[in-house]
């Protein structure tokens, strides 16, 4: 194998991981930007009473004293 041969394969092959490098994290932004439009979780979060969370999580950490 000659040198330029050698090097065009590793510019190639480091071509190749930055490509992916980059496509999974660009792939898992798209999966969470579709679940979050799929759910509706803005709306779900907006619907949510923060006050009777608080108030149930209280309740259960009392029976657990119990």
């Amino acid at each position: 194998m000659t040198t330029l041969t050698l090097q065009a394969s590793t510019i190639r092959d480091f071509d190749r991981r930055r490509r992916i490098a980059l496509a999974i994290p660009a792939v898992i932004l798209a999966y969470l930007v579709h679940v979050a439009f799929t759910f509706d979780l803005a709306g779900l979060a907006q619907r949510t009473r923060w006050t009777m969370r608080a108030s149930s999580w209280r309740t259960r950490s009392a029976t657990r004293r119990m």
